[in-house]
């Protein structure tokens, strides 16, 4: 709650939720929020193992519903989409809005799964999976140890 509360007033929370880069100096400031302010770096890896920070972060903070829709503009605008490939890339953006990062394989579980496979809603255009892989990958770019 303290990190929710937080992500308005604190720079570094801020660019995480507008998907900004981090330096190394934020990455301090984070380590030093989660193994200072608010536990031990022992607490930490106990409740969250080996994640990286920036997605523990990124998941309990969100992403911008602005910025996932700057980022996703591009595919609407360049192709045609049926309404089921529509349907599928607005589930990955509430998806990112709601959980901050996704995970390739949960796109294998609901409430994808229930949609269909990206493979078999893009077979008419393959250039639309790259598009949208290429897409998802920007938003997890910091899914990654730290």
């Amino acid at each position: 709650d303290y990190i929710k509360e937080k992500v308005h007033d604190d720079e570094v929370l801020q660019k995480i939720y507008t998907n900004e880069d981090l330096d190394e100096a934020d990455f301090k400031k984070l380590e030093k929020i989660l193994w200072q302010d608010l536990g031990t770096k022992e607490d930490y890896i106990k409740i969250y193992g080996e994640n990286s920070i920036y997605k523990i972060l990124r998941g309990l903070v969100g992403l911008d519903k602005k910025k996932i829709a700057e980022n996703f503009e591009e595919i609407f605008d360049k192709y045609e989409l049926n309404n089921q490939q529509a349907l599928f890339i607005k589930t990955i953006m509430a998806y990112f809005e709601k959980n901050g990062y996704l995970d390739k394989k949960d796109m294998q579980k609901d409430p994808f799964k229930s949609i269909g496979s990206m493979s078999k809603l893009f077979a008419d255009d393959k250039s639309k999976i790259v598009s949208l892989v290429d897409k998802i990958d920007k938003l997890n770019r910091y899914n990654i140890k730290s």
